[in-house]
């Protein structure tokens, strides 16, 4: 069958996501490996994929071709080896930019439990699946320190969502309006949905009225949330994505002063709205057929005590057990339930109530970061949600995407040593 012009060129567009970069694959001849080789390399990066199956690497090289691949033979198990191989890749490529340390062993016909267990099969086990990957993050961690001048820019593919119909709900300002815009670019007609009506307006004609309509909507009503879906599948005749962004701060006090009527409104724009909103947009998309993707704005609040008020936390809790109990719940209907849980964002909802200018908070925020070097933005939050609401996560629901840099899994209680 050929491919007609447009087909081509959206084809073309969607291989530069890693134009440039510069992979090492282990395990990388065959099985996921092989796979994740076959797709880095045809996104534009060029790679090396490690392995001890000589002749099934050298197989892979000819099928996809010597000017994008490279075999080299490595045992995890020997960290010389895992060095040699991080050195030629630097030699070869003068880069590392991606490393998918994938080699691992099931030991053959080894179903012991613990009382019967062989230690000598179990050392061999811990040589390849814990310190072979040690040893690889040691090595490519030590030699891929590249200057942030050199580290390309690089760009979504602009066709993920070509032909989707989302609704986002909190899409005036902040994240939402980020994820407007970015779904937006990716080909996706976009419902903008948020109670600020001139910034609503503002937002949608910034992008075009052939993209992006805004509507209002006050998600603590449900009459307002269901008429909201009802104007996308009027508009739109579809239903493919929500993003249920919709929330506030709330009251900035603790427990021993806190106003429950505050308490309630907290809990009534961010757990009941998005339980309202992802209850009528399931059901359009259980009416349709549509494997739809539904995604959630939770945050790092969601994982730890001690990051916001007390009203937020328990909010973002409270919507962390709602994405998964919807995610069980609606996984029989083919539609996906997850949510994006970001660290400090300079947006209006952490700005406002603080009375901090965006520069502030992004200071607060990677003054207290585990990850340096970047600045936690609205749009990187978007992105995340971008691959939720596409089909790079086809198979991925009930999940909670942390965009914290690794804050919520350190104890900031201790130094490094």
């Amino acid at each position: 069958m050929q491919l007609h012009r447009r087909d081509k060129k959206l084809l073309s567009m969607s291989k530069q996501r890693l134009q440039g970069k510069m992979a090492i694959v282990t395990g990388g001849v065959s099985g996921i490996g092989a796979e994740t080789v076959r797709l880095v390399s045809a996104n534009g990066a060029f790679v090396v994929a490690a392995d001890s199956q000589d002749e099934l690497g050298h197989q892979l090289v000819t099928l996809i071709g010597s000017d994008k691949v490279s075999y080299r033979h490595c045992d995890l198990r020997g960290e010389k080896q895992v060095q040699e191989t991080v050195s030629f890749a630097l030699e070869k490529y003068w880069r590392l930019d991606i490393m998918f340390s994938n080699a691992g062993i099931m030991p053959i016909g080894s179903h012991s439990g613990i009382l019967d267990l062989d230690l000598n099969g179990f050392d061999n086990t811990m040589a390849v699946n814990v310190r072979g990957i040690a040893a690889t993050i040691k090595h490519v961690a030590v030699k891929s320190c590249i200057p942030s001048d050199r580290l390309d820019d690089m760009r979504l593919s602009t066709t993920m969502l070509e032909g989707k119909v989302a609704l986002i709900t909190g899409a005036a300002s902040g994240i939402g309006e980020e994820t407007v815009r970015l779904f937006a670019e990716n080909g996706a007609f976009v419902v903008a949905a948020d109670i600020e009506y001139e910034l609503g307006h503002q937002v949608a004609a910034s992008i075009g009225s052939d993209r992006v309509s805004y509507h209002h909507c006050d998600v603590r009503d449900e009459k307002q949330v269901e008429e909201t879906i009802n104007y996308t599948l009027e508009k739109y005749g579809s239903l493919d994505i929500l993003f249920s962004n919709a929330g506030i701060l709330g009251s900035l006090s603790g427990i021993l002063d806190l106003d429950l009527n505050q308490f309630d409104n907290t809990l009534a724009t961010n757990v009941r709205g998005v339980a309202a909103t992802v209850k009528h947009a399931a059901r359009a998309m259980v009416a349709k057929s549509i494997r739809g993707s539904i995604i959630c704005t939770a945050s790092v609040a969601a994982c730890v005590g001690g990051t916001g008020p007390s009203g937020y936390t328990t909010s973002k809790h409270a919507l962390l057990g709602l994405v998964r109990s919807a995610c069980s719940e609606l996984g029989a209907y083919g539609i996906r339930v997850n949510c994006v849980s970001p660290f400090g964002v300079a947006t209006p909802l952490a700005c406002g109530p603080f009375n901090l200018e965006p520069h502030q908070v992004e200071e607060n925020s990677s003054d207290k970061a585990n990850l340096k070097g970047v600045v936690l933005k609205a749009k990187h939050i978007a992105e995340a949600a971008l691959f939720l609401a596409s089909d790079e996560s086809l198979y991925i629901s009930g999940h909670n995407l942390v965009v914290d840099g690794g804050f919520t899994v350190v104890n900031h209680s201790f130094s490094a040593l």
